[in-house]
């Protein structure tokens, strides 16, 4: 049985009318409270980060690390968050705080 390939993917091929990018809105909500933070860790597995903006309910909070380390939220209210790691590494993590 013969087997189909898609000659697109093993080559690059640039057409002559390209395709416009469509971006996409993240958030309608007009007024929307949104936090960023950077939190430095210096050869620890826990940091705790205080939020700078009151917020009436607990929030979002998206936790990533900029190298090769698990990370997670292991507990959060609505005035800070505790932010640990898999193991013990220097480096930052970012975080993207929405209130829910």
């Amino acid at each position: 049985m013969p087997t189909r390939y898609d000659r697109n993917r093993h080559r690059k091929i640039y057409p002559i009318n390209r395709k416009t990018p469509k971006y996409v809105v993240t958030s309608t909500v007009t007024g929307a409270q949104i936090e960023t933070a950077t939190v430095t860790f210096s050869n620890s597995l826990s940091q705790t980060y205080t939020f700078t903006t009151s917020y009436s309910a607990v929030p979002i909070v998206v936790a990533t690390g900029d190298n090769n380390v698990n990370v997670y939220i292991s507990s959060i209210n609505t005035t800070e968050v505790v932010i640990n790691t898999s193991e013990a590494f220097t480096g930052n993590v970012y975080l993207q705080i929405t209130a829910s």
